[in-house]
């Protein structure tokens, strides 16, 4: 007859059960809880080495380990996707300077009265009535993310726009985010001269320096895993713009 069985309880950040669960998929097992079970029983039977055995489980490099594979499966696929997008902005390009050179000819109206004055000044990333660039605005705001711009009717063509006017622009795996030149040369200075290894850290130092939107930024790419730090290396990698 089998022993009562018990039930323990082991608690772990998220990169420590990610890096737990890519060692358990690689050992052929499907959760990380069978993986500890087999562990456990074979340490106990005597056919497993004990911890002491094991060398220390880097999650980072686990991890950079896990976004190469990803990328080379993504790369054939990556590289269609940006030729179809630079076929679309040349075409739209073309377009645009067509519409430019093509004659301009208004029927004539009759003069109408001025409109009233707005009961509120408008909001939108243009300004109020126009009077600033996107290019401008994105400089007073360092970032712009396209899911939070729900005004914008075309994202694509707009950031395009804003790309092609000097604007870092990173393509997430969901979003898109703008960022001011300046802002991003003064966002990638600090990481690269910062020796702080913790993130939070790093969100302190961005957010004393730049800013909450410096904050938005770093956390939207080390979701992405464009940005992180480098054990071996010891800094901080960024792998965009």
């Amino acid at each position: 007859m089998a022993g009562r069985r018990i039930v323990l309880k082991v608690e772990l950040d998220e990169e420590e059960y990610r890096a737990l669960e890519a060692i358990s998929r690689s050992l052929g097992y499907e959760l990380p809880s069978q993986f500890i079970a087999s562990l456990v029983k074979g340490i106990i039977s005597g056919k497993v080495r004990t911890q002491q055995s094991y060398p220390p489980i880097d999650p980072e490099a686990i991890a950079r380990r896990l976004r190469r594979v990803i990328e080379d499966i993504l790369n054939p696929y990556t590289a269609k996707i940006d030729e179809i997008l630079r076929r679309i902005s040349s075409l739209q390009e073309s377009l645009e300077e067509a519409l430019s050179r093509a004659p301009q000819v208004e029927p004539e109206r009759p003069p109408q009265p001025p409109p009233p004055p707005p009961s509120h000044p408008s909001r939108g990333f243009r300004g109020r009535a126009g009077r600033r660039s996107a290019m401008d605005r994105l400089k007073e705001e360092g970032i712009l993310v396209a899911s939070e711009a729900r005004w914008i009717n075309d994202p694509e063509r707009f950031f395009s726009h804003l790309e092609r006017q000097g604007a870092v622009v990173v393509r997430l795996s969901d979003d898109m985010v703008a960022v001011h030149p300046d802002f991003w040369n003064r966002f990638k200075k600090i990481l690269e001269e910062t020796a702080v290894k913790s993130w939070e850290d790093v969100e302190a130092l961005l957010d004393s320096s730049l800013g909450e939107a410096a904050v938005r930024l770093f956390r939207l790419l080390r979701r992405e895993g464009l940005v992180y730090y480098d054990e071996e290396e010891a800094r901080w990698i960024l792998e965009a713009g």
